[in-house]
């Protein structure tokens, strides 16, 4: 019996350090809304933004797209938020993407 205790320690220490090689990161598009003749300028001042990791203008149904990354939900959150308040920005809708990273291997496919 010991043997197989000693095995699952050792599996469970193998998972455990495992685990604290992969982070969880976060991703929030924030799909923005501009006043007319303002995205050019809007999408250069978001990207100042800490934890904007982009804000782009496109074409379509939005103005400008930022993306807002963080392991922290709570910072993603408060960053949204930072994001909402800015003037020139008449509408936003938030998409989130969760995804793992294991620091070795990178991404999973």
């Amino acid at each position: 019996m010991e043997g197989k205790s000693a095995h699952f320690i050792r599996e469970s220490r193998s998972e455990a350090l495992y685990q604290s090689e992969v982070t969880q990161n976060m991703k929030a598009y924030v799909l923005i809304t501009a006043k007319r003749g303002t995205a050019d300028k809007l999408a250069e001042t978001l990207s100042k933004i800490k934890n904007v990791k982009s804000a782009e203008c496109v074409f379509g149904r939005y103005d400008v797209i930022a993306i807002v990354e963080s392991p922290e939900m709570k910072t993603i959150s408060r960053v949204v938020h930072q994001l909402q308040k800015q003037e020139h920005i008449l509408h936003t809708e938030t998409a989130f993407s969760h995804y793992a990273e294991d620091k070795e291997y990178g991404t999973p496919e």
